[in-house]
């Protein structure tokens, strides 16, 4: 069974979510390539000594130019199936930005709406667990949410 934890990354919540992490087998590390992301999620990376990749799939929702909720999803979803087949019975921690984990979480999840996004987005501390067996979503949980 392969582990995905998504985490909404910020400065403001570096403390909780270390916390959360530490002693937690993680085997490997993707984040969002906007530079605050990258920055935070660096020394956890280091001080735990595992492998780090920033993946551009991972960036936050440029609604403002024209991607939809759906593209955002897409590429999410890519992602995922990405890492699941390339980490397959591993712990993966993946640092982005709550409108791309609300997509992934949807599509999973029909149930997962307008208001869920919303709380999400105003949520300094946000992780989501989902566990995959395969391509396929075993579960999802919210663990993690301040």
């Amino acid at each position: 069974m392969t582990t995905v934890y998504f985490m909404k990354n910020t400065a403001n919540n570096m403390g909780l979510w270390k916390q959360f992490f530490e002693g937690k087998e993680i085997d490997v590390l993707f984040s969002a390539p906007e530079g605050e992301v990258v920055r935070s999620i660096r020394p956890f990376a280091m001080e735990q000594k595992v492998p780090a990749y920033v993946l551009d799939e991972l960036q936050e929702a440029a609604l403002t130019e024209n991607e939809t909720l759906h593209d955002v999803q897409e590429r999410m979803i890519d992602a995922l199936q990405m890492m699941v087949n390339d980490y397959q019975d591993k712990v993966i921690l993946v640092c982005t930005h709550p409108v791309p984990i609300g997509s992934v979480v949807e599509y999973f999840d029909s149930t997962f709406g307008y208001e869920d996004y919303q709380q999400a987005i105003k949520k300094q501390t946000y992780v989501m667990k989902m566990e995959f067996e395969g391509e396929s979503c075993l579960g999802i949980e919210e663990i993690l949410c301040v």
